[in-house]
């Protein structure tokens, strides 16, 4: 058990947070304190860049997180919600609402930014995944070869082989998922020849 003594008492540096102005707000938005951070969270001076900033520490506590993620006049801000979606650390049940307001690329990044938990990722692959009917040719070769390999694998059954041939050249592409496409009864004629046009899967 900590002694009481040794615990550091951040009430001056929290009562500081609050009412800052905006010079000092910067400098605390680095603190290692929750008591200091969720008291910056009330100033009413703190604004979309602070928030920016703060969402950008990997480090910050989850409950921190939470809050700024269930203020819905910060939630108004697109930039902040794609910060929030994208932050490790925040709850499953908030970030995942958010992702239905994102859009077609900025879901491609959470689905390809390490640290944003798997099941975000998932969730942010399949709702790509559920627009590729409607997608521009330029926007599905994007996807394909910029895509996780689950959005690419899912872009091998597409009807132009210019996109099966951008999502067999992605690094990302795995042998599994071209094996399971080859195997769908639905694959057309363009991915078997584009496979056997590519040196990689032999």
């Amino acid at each position: 058990m900590k002694n009481p003594s040794l615990v550091p008492d951040f009430r001056e540096e929290a009562e500081r947070a609050r009412t800052a102005d905006r010079s000092l707000l910067e400098n605390l938005l680095y603190h290692r304190s929750r008591e200091v951070l969720e008291a910056l969270l009330a100033n009413p001076r703190l604004g979309e860049k602070h928030l920016a900033l703060l969402l950008s520490r990997r480090d910050l506590p989850r409950d921190i997180v939470a809050r700024v993620a269930q203020n819905r006049e910060w939630m108004k801000s697109y930039p902040l919600n794609l910060a929030v979606v994208k932050h490790p650390r925040t709850p499953r049940r908030l970030a995942f609402p958010l992702l239905k307001f994102l859009y077609l690329f900025d879901l491609l990044s959470v689905a390809t930014t390490a640290g944003v938990p798997p099941d975000v990722k998932r969730l942010a692959e399949e709702s790509i995944l559920t627009q590729r009917e409607g997608l521009a040719l330029g926007q599905r070769i994007n996807l394909a070869r910029r895509g996780s390999h689950r959005i690419a694998g899912g872009l091998l059954g597409d009807s132009d082989r210019r996109v099966i041939e951008a999502a067999l050249s992605n690094p990302a592409m795995t042998e599994h998922a071209v094996t399971r496409a080859l195997l769908d009864r639905k694959a057309g004629p363009h991915l078997t020849a584009a496979v056997l046009d590519q040196e990689r899967w032999f």
